[in-house]
């Protein structure tokens, strides 16, 4: 059970993933991705296929505004697509069968240069998250200087990635990398 500090504290984070992954993905400012979440919208998914009626109902857009999101968002779901699959490309069969991997989480490890169960269990939790929240490229940059640059909102974004499902799969990734080495 949440206290009602931690719920707002759990929205807030949600909140601010969602804007930075809409302004990342979409090429939009703050304002638009607001305008975006505050009218209900959480996914790229949702804007590239949501019924354009339902989008054309938000006042702040005009039809040409919400093709361009709509088209911008597609667009980022088959680049998204495309880097899941050559970032499986030589990935350890280990890492990409472990239970509980997807194979766009496989993807973004692959990109990151994460190949093989050893490499995914070294991870820190806050490396983890940010491979999965942000570009492969500024992931990497955030790893390599230890997140000294890393804004209020990216690490808001790298702990909203990291969650259940996220941590069991990492505790997997251990237990199996902890019995190799036996």
């Amino acid at each position: 059970i949440m206290t009602a500090e931690e719920s707002a504290d759990k929205s807030a984070q949600e909140t601010a993933a969602v804007r930075i992954l809409f302004m990342e993905k979409l090429d939009v400012d703050q304002e638009v991705a607001d305008i975006l979440v505050e009218e209900g919208f959480a996914s790229l998914e949702e804007i590239a296929y949501v019924p354009i009626s339902e989008m054309l109902e938000i006042e702040s857009f005009d039809e040409d505004t919400v093709n361009e999101l709509r088209t911008r968002a597609r667009d980022a779901l088959v680049t998204e697509a495309i880097a899941s699959e050559e970032g499986l490309e030589g990935m350890d069969e280990a890492l990409v069968g472990l239970e509980g991997m997807d194979r766009v989480t496989a993807g973004k490890l692959g990109l990151a240069g994460i190949k093989t169960v050893e490499a995914f269990a070294a991870l820190a939790y806050d490396e983890f998250g940010a491979i999965l929240a942000l570009s492969a490229d500024r992931a990497r940059e955030l790893i390599t200087s230890e997140f000294k640059d890393v804004t209020d909102d990216e690490m808001k974004l790298v702990d909203s990635k990291y969650d259940d499902r996220v941590k069991a799969l990492q505790a997997k990734a251990w237990s199996l990398a902890e019995s190799a080495k036996a």
